[in-house]
């Protein structure tokens, strides 16, 4: 009976531990060979939409920090182009630094004030913009890091506030 509760516990054991792990699968899949291509393109860095895409399939595959480089590297009429700033601001979100996303998206709306913007950047950078100063102002530039005023500053900005007629 000992024997048959042993060889049990290690047939059990033995299918837990091979059984391995599962691992976060990304939301938007990018291949390797569409990333060269976007890297092939936007090789010289001078075109702004190049850059854009590039680093947007660089945070897509999780990589802020060479979106980050990628826009760094690029002419400096390139990275003023309101699209690309809009990706650097989303790509120091991610790499946990809210007070240079939050001056980045400060320049950007006082960009669009006096120029065209597409209407989803605008959106997008006011949203970003109220989150990043809500949460420099707890004293948060990673919420990652610290998720529990992360969580409550993303609670709070998310109140809908109506206007009655």
């Amino acid at each position: 009976m000992r024997q048959l509760s042993i060889a049990t516990l290690c047939a059990v054991l033995f299918l837990l531990m091979s059984g391995g792990v599962e691992h976060e699968h990304a939301l938007i899949v990018q291949s390797e060979a569409k990333l060269k291509h976007l890297e092939t393109t936007a090789a010289d860095l001078t075109s702004a939409h190049a850059v854009f895409e590039l680093a947007r399939g660089y945070l897509s595959m999780g990589h802020p920090g060479m979106a980050i480089s990628a826009i760094e590297a690029a002419r400096p009429v390139v990275r003023e182009d309101p699209s690309v700033r809009d990706v650097y601001a989303r790509a120091l979100v991610a790499q946990g630094r809210a007070g240079d996303a939050l001056k980045i998206d400060q320049e950007l709306l006082r960009y669009c004030r006096t120029h065209e913007c597409e209407s989803w950047l605008v959106t997008s950078a006011v949203r970003r913009a109220t989150l990043m100063a809500a949460l420099v102002a707890r004293g948060v530039q990673d919420e990652q890091e610290d998720p529990e005023d992360g969580w409550v500053v993303y609670r709070q900005s998310g109140r809908v506030v109506g206007v009655s007629p």
